[in-house]
């Protein structure tokens, strides 16, 4: 989901997603994503690790451009971070 934040355009994903949607959601948005070189890698996994990108020298590592996670644990509660 692309939404307009105080500072401009966000790109929020949820989970499960993969780099892939990632990529043609964005598509004519203006916005990138340091992501995987592969359609086929689950985002959470490459973010919460960090993430070496293809563009990581220019654009730094994957995680250094998540603005906030929203973590729900199993007993239900809700956490808001960033």
């Amino acid at each position: 989901i692309v939404r307009n934040d105080a500072s401009g355009p966000v790109a929020e994903v949820g989970a499960g997603a993969v780099w892939g949607d990632v990529y043609e959601a964005l598509g004519g948005s203006g916005l990138y994503a340091v992501g995987g070189g592969c359609p086929m890698v689950g985002v959470a996994g490459l973010v919460m690790n960090g993430g070496i990108a293809f563009t990581s020298r220019k654009r730094g590592l994957v995680g250094d451009s998540v603005l906030s996670f929203t973590l729900v644990f199993p007993n239900g509660t809700v956490a808001e971070t960033g």
